[in-house]
């Protein structure tokens, strides 16, 4: 490649940068100087343009041409940097007459470059033969075109540099650096035309413009050059600042009023002339002049109303000790009640949902937290809290002779009994139904058991009820930690134990005792070896594959395993139940999403557009920290939540009160909801509808007898209209012939799942479509 090649590359290069800041110009003509900018990118596009060219052509016609084009374009940039200079330094917009006097000279300069005539442009173009530039003697006019632009450029630059240097201290190095990119091409084409300096007789001012079009967008959109923050326009009597709504004050640095804006007049309750000169400190209560930047708020009378006013004070220069400082006021009555109408409701929902509406008494949750909380203040070894659980005698039979309204009055009273029977410092609660417990803090084992008598003699005392006397009986059990009990869960068991051993050996109280718990030697073993084995990585999860009737995987169930190091590879249904019934369920779950979610951002399952299906339990639905553990989860695997299904049951969202708020903010996460078996729950089909979920999983158990049993059929038919219905997508468990799965695709399901799709697999094997569904 030549040097004159290299040379029209670089200029056409330039062109095509110049095209693109025209481009931004154009977007960005509201902002101030854009208009400017925009034709200044295009007049250097077409001198850029224009000299490629003339540098790459060899005909002498084609170089003559350019010469014309060039300066057309130079006398459109000149203007352009003068509108450009004077917008960016906040000049007003110049008459039509004004701009055709300023524009004058650029007819004559047109007329004499493209016509020639008299030699008064150039006494001389020197066009060589081939490629390269064409040199010129100047002639008369050319002096005066060039005293013409170098008057604007000079003027607009002066200008400019006006304005940008009475930017704050902090901003001034970029300002002159500003001034001295808008002077590079003045100072390249100077010294191109008076050859102090020799380019080679390539002319270097298309080139140092780019730089110098290309600085000031970065001035303007980058360094927000012309604003009201820098203090380049005057902040109180900004025509935007008077319309706001918010105060805006003026301080100097004497500490002195020196403007406001209407808003600020009206929440100080004073009138502005006056207010003008005296001290901020008689006008704004809380004003500290120690303090350069700083917000409070405090409270004054507007308008005849007590109204709270947040003020926020930031000096203009902060490198300053007494600089001046803009104070903006804001009254934030309505937001200051409303904060405490929402942390009110917060109040009332938090108690609600720890304490038994009818009673008044803690609930399960409550008695659990503060269970939790006494235990793990005791130190290791040390004796812990006593558990009482009490269940009645004869409730029921109550219910059903004097009706529901009369069993609530028993129990409202029954409550208060045990309140002041327990004592100060005691926990009671209403577990469910008829069951109450009481937690005891406290080391003295003696004194828990005398609290269980007292209990007892507390439900020999009638209750009123319609005028007659009802006694009730009732049993106790009562459960010491640390030895009956470590974890809240086991202390639970223990207490219930014993209550059933009272209730059946009609003690009326008992003190748990192992050689009464049938269960104990089993199940809390086993339930204490879970716990280990999801800390020491023992746990597992296989994978089902769902897939649409062609074949199309598109998801994959969660289903977790455990391999004992003595028994083996244990199946859900050997410790599932065991976990459901303590909190030890969530634990387990928080570990299978930690496994699931991280297989599927190895498989990059979200890309492959595979969901993974995880089971929540109801305890799960229950916990109100559920949105926090799944979303801490996701943004630990660094999978999208698009790419989780949460599969949930109709009993457990019919049981956990708080289930669907917390299923829709999971929802508006992206996270897809699945309800699991359904047809087999107690929930009625009315309330399928107010229901957070995306999807309909309908049980095995229909699904099975689709081919042999009329019923199931219209059942199964039925169950996956119901489901399109309301919008939801409908997977079929338990597809395991061919001939069910074309029954099923005969019916509109959307999702297979089943042995014919494929059976649960390790992470380690590959999610494959399943051959038995392919199409030929």
């Amino acid at each position: 490649m030549s040097q004159h090649d290299a040379v029209a590359l670089l200029l056409a290069g330039v062109a095509l940068a110049a095209c693109g800041l025209m481009v931004l110009g154009i977007t960005r003509r509201r902002l101030p100087g854009g208009v400017g900018l925009a034709a200044m990118s295009a007049s250097l596009a077409v001198w850029a343009a224009s000299n490629a060219v003339q540098t790459a052509s060899g005909e002498r016609w084609v170089k003559r041409l350019t010469i014309d084009v060039t300066f057309t374009a130079i006398c459109a940039l000149m203007l352009s940097i003068w509108l450009g200079m004077t917008a960016l330094a906040g000049r007003p917009r110049m008459t039509v007459r004004r701009w055709l006097a300023l524009a004058s000279p650029v007819p004559v300069t047109l007329l004499l470059t493209w016509t020639g005539w008299g030699g008064l442009m150039f006494q001389e173009l020197i066009i060589p033969d081939g490629q390269g530039p064409i040199d010129n003697t100047p002639g008369p006019w050319f002096a005066v075109h060039a005293l013409w632009a170098y008057t604007l450029i000079i003027a607009g630059l002066g200008l400019f540099a006006r304005t940008a240097l009475r930017a704050p201290r902090r901003y001034r190095r970029q300002a002159v650096l500003m001034i001295v990119i808008v002077a590079l091409p003045l100072a390249a084409n100077a010294a191109s035309i008076t050859r102090l300096r020799d380019f080679g007789g390539y002319d270097p001012t298309p080139v140092a413009l780019l730089v110098t079009v290309a600085g000031l967008f970065w001035g303007v959109w980058r360094m927000r050059l012309i604003d009201a923050q820098l203090g380049l326009l005057p902040v109180a009597r900004d025509l935007v600042v008077e319309a706001m709504a918010d105060g805006v004050v003026v301080v100097d640095g004497r500490g002195c009023v020196l403007d406001l804006n209407p808003a600020a007049a009206r929440l100080l309750g004073a009138d502005a002339d006056a207010t003008v000169g005296r001290p901020v400190g008689d006008l704004l209560e809380g004003w500290d002049a120690a303090l350069p930047a700083h917000v409070w708020e405090y409270a004054a009378m507007v308008g005849g109303a007590e109204r709270v006013i947040e003020a926020s004070a930031d000096p203009i220069d902060r490198a300053e000790a007494r600089s001046p400082c803009v104070v903006m006021l804001r009254d934030v009555t309505e937001r200051r009640r409303a904060e405490e109408t929402l942390a009110e409701s917060a109040r009332r929902h938090r108690h609600q949902s720890r304490h038994d509406p009818l009673t008044g008494l803690a609930n399960r949750t409550l008695l659990f937290e503060t269970l939790r909380e006494e235990l793990a203040a005791g130190p290791d070894g040390a004796r812990g809290p006593a558990l009482l659980i009490l269940d009645l005698d004869g409730f029921k039979d109550l219910n059903d002779t004097f009706g529901h309204r009369a069993g609530d009055e028993v129990l409202r009273e029954l409550g208060a009994r045990l309140t002041r029977a327990a004592g100060s410092g005691a926990t009671v609660a209403r577990l469910a139904g008829d069951e109450f417990a009481v937690l005891l803090p406290g080391d003295d084992h003696q004194a828990a058991l005398a609290v269980a008598l007292r209990l007892r003699e507390v439900l020999r005392v009638a209750f009123p009820v319609e005028g007659t006397e009802v006694r009730l009986g009732g049993s106790i059990g009562v459960a010491h930690a640390p030895a009956h009990g470590r974890e809240a869960d086991d202390l639970v068991h223990a207490a219930d134990v014993a209550m059933y051993h009272a209730k059946r050996n009609a003690t009326g109280v008992a003190v748990y005792a192992s050689s009464t718990d049938v269960r104990r030697p089993d199940r809390l073993i086993l339930r204490q070896e879970l716990r280990a084995a999801i800390g020491a990585g023992e746990l597992e999860v296989h994978y089902q594959p769902q897939s649409t009737h062609d074949g199309r995987l598109v998801g994959a169930e969660a289903l977790v395993r455990w391999r004992h190091p003595e028994r083996g590879l244990l199946m859900p249904h050997d410790f599932l139940q065991l976990a459901e019934e303590s909190d030890l369920i969530c634990e387990l779950t928080d570990a299978v999403l930690a496994i699931a979610l991280g297989d599927a951002a190895r498989w990059d399952a979200p890309g492959l557009g595979i969901r993974i299906a995880v089971n929540i339990s109801a305890r799960d639905l229950r916990d109100p920290r559920l949105r926090e553990r799944i979303t801490r989860a996701l943004s630990a695997s660094g999978v999208a939540a698009s790419g989780l299904t949460l599969e949930v049951t109709e009993n457990g969202l019919a049981t956990a009160l708080d289930a669907a708020q917390h299923l829709v903010a999971l929802r508006e996460d992206g996270v897809r909801v699945s309800l699991d078996d359904f047809g087999t729950g107690f929930a009625p089909l009315a309330t399928l509808r107010e229901m957070p979920v995306d999807e309909l999983k309908i049980d095995r158990s229909f699904v099975r007898g689709i081919d042999d049993i009329d019923r199931d059929a219209a059942l199964v038919g039925g169950l996956i209209r119901l489901g399109h219905d309301l919008g939801l997508t409908v997977v079929a468990e338990g597809v395991e012939t061919r001939r069910g799965a074309d029954h099923l695709e005969t019916l509109d399901c959307d999702v297979l799942q089943g042995y014919l799709v494929g059976r649960p697999r390790p992470a380690g094997d590959p999610l494959t479509p399943p051959a038995s569904l392919l199409r030929a």
